[in-house]
């Protein structure tokens, strides 16, 4: 008898390798992706921007980069001291305006080239329900705190989301014709906008996702679905009932990983998660010469590792560990 239903995510028609360079955009499940691509050493850029939520806002940012455009004057603010972007996340921030303004456009120059080498943009959907300003209708990332009366509040339709996209989409297109775009629902639940209004926006979110897969080179995986319909009990959430458990997040990259990596790709990274379980084992004593023979086992499985992956810094650490006396 079974208790639950298996999602099966039939591998993608096109392959990610550790040599290939990603960029991870959107909500915090960007972060969490990013961050996982990032310990087993592919080499990718994990929101750039800060976490970002609303399409349209993503849609912008991506735009700034891939038109190196920067953010007009007005969308700029100064709230307690500080200077903040209405289209960036807050830990885009200084002391004064000109000093962000510099750290803004650094950034959206340095994302531009990523862009150009990039071989795919991971984007992650996290609501559609959205901020405008009052004074002049546009749509912010992130409302800083100012005063609730700035702003209102409303659900973008799915066509937004779409025409939002395929402007979008050209544009990256117009850089990188090649890139391979991965879009996902983010799995956190935002329970600020109650129940039913999350359940409303996540759908207007899967139906867009849904429809933009008919563009060319973009692709959707099923993060939303793994949770809530695979998984689908409270166990596989943190103790905040929003966010995936860290059991769950890893079944939902084991899932990423099978969808997008080339053979070779998972045959390094299953090597590779064994040599980090070892590098993670913490010694009673660091200079017998049990665990000094542990270290050189394990520097020579970096060793073999080191044609596929950058480990330098994890064998130059166990290289000074083997100078430490040993225990007569």
């Amino acid at each position: 008898m079974d208790f639950r239903t298996e999602l099966v995510v039939p591998p993608a028609e096109w392959n990610l390798a550790l040599h290939d360079r990603l960029i991870t955009i959107g909500s915090c499940f960007s972060d969490t992706i990013g961050q996982r691509l990032m310990s087993n050493k592919f080499s990718v850029t994990v929101n750039p921007f800060g976490t970002t939520y609303h399409p349209l806002a993503i849609d912008r940012l991506i735009g700034y980069a891939t038109y190196q455009e920067y953010p007009p004057e007005d969308s700029y603010l100064i709230n307690q001291e500080h200077a903040f972007n209405y289209n960036f996340h807050s830990s885009f921030w200084n002391s004064t305006t000109e000093n962000l303004r510099l750290d803004v456009e650094g950034m959206i120059n340095t994302v531009h080239q990523q862009i150009k080498e990039s071989r795919c943009l991971l984007i992650t959907y996290g609501t559609a329900w959205l901020f405008e300003r009052t004074d002049n209708g546009q749509a912010v990332a992130n409302c800083h705190r100012m005063p609730s009366g700035g702003f209102r509040r409303r659900l973008a339709s799915v066509d937004e989301i779409i025409t939002s996209f395929k402007k979008m989409h050209g544009a990256l297109r117009s850089i990188n014709p090649g890139i391979k775009i991965i879009l996902t629902v983010s799995p956190v639940r935002h329970l600020k906008d109650t129940l039913p209004s999350n359940s409303v926006s996540k759908a207007a979110l899967r139906l867009a996702c849904h429809q933009l897969t008919s563009f060319d080179n973009v692709d959707y995986f099923p993060a939303y679905e793994l949770l809530l319909d695979d998984l689908r009990d409270y166990r596989f959430y943190a103790d905040d009932l929003i966010h995936p458990s860290a059991v769950a997040e890893e079944y939902i990259w084991k899932k990423f990983a099978e969808t997008y990596f080339t053979r070779d790709t998972l045959r390094i990274l299953s090597a590779w998660r064994q040599v980090r379980q070892s590098l993670a084992h913490k010694p009673f004593h660091p200079g017998s010469e049990s665990h000094q023979e542990f270290i050189r086992q394990t520097l020579g499985k970096l060793e073999q590792l080191s044609a596929f992956l950058d480990v330098e810094k994890e064998m130059t650490d166990l290289r000074d560990q083997l100078k430490l006396p040993s225990v007569s």
